[in-house]
């Protein structure tokens, strides 16, 4: 069965039917257009709020997004400075200074997020790892209850599967350390190197 059209036909019989004083006001000319009249007779569907956020959050720049989340109380770290791995040459002589080798990776907290509180992509990359590996990936869908019951959270927390879906994890008091703690335990269970 074909879908119904939802043109200004449809819609002038609607008010007709249900709002008669407002279709009556069409017809005069008092109302300007269908769609003007559709609001007033509350037939027009407003985007929720939130879709409105997100609407407006994919449009906003990296500085308007920063201000929102210091604006919300939400922690913004900052880009982490460029690694310095250039050699470095003295200018008094022409030996050539190799820089100290850097000590093995670890996961610090601080490195799992973007500043915008989004988990970085290869940070999703391992936790996605990890969850495949342990059986925690089902149906095209990340099973989290178990690791947040290992982290020390409820397992209906929400946070992990957020996060993984590309969300800014707008908590962070009390779960970036647990994060990092699970994600490098679980790497070393499974005998997965951090990547370097």
């Amino acid at each position: 069965m074909p879908k119904k059209s939802r043109d200004n036909v449809y819609w002038r019989k609607r008010l007709q039917a249900e709002h008669p004083a407002i279709y009556e006001r069409l017809e005069r000319g008092d109302i300007p257009s269908v769609s003007a009249a559709r609001e007033e007779a509350k037939l027009k569907r407003q985007p929720s709020p939130m879709f409105q956020l997100k609407k407006l959050w994919d449009r906003a720049t990296e500085e308007e997004r920063r201000e929102f989340l210091t604006w919300v109380g939400v922690p913004v770290m900052e880009a982490p400075p460029a690694p310095s791995h250039a050699i470095a040459t003295s200018p008094k002589s022409k030996s050539v200074r190799r820089p100290k080798p850097a000590p093995a990776k670890t996961t610090s907290p601080t490195e799992l997020f973007d500043r915008f509180g989004k988990l970085r992509p290869d940070i999703r990359d391992r936790i996605h790892r990890c969850l495949v590996l342990k059986g925690h990936y089902k149906g095209g869908a990340h099973q989290t209850a178990r690791a947040m019951e290992k982290m020390g959270f409820s397992p209906y927390d929400p946070r992990l599967g957020n996060a993984i879906k590309g969300a800014p994890v707008m908590s962070y008091d009390g779960f970036i350390a647990p994060l990092a703690k699970w994600l490098a335990d679980t790497e070393a269970e499974l005998g997965l190197a951090a990547p370097e």
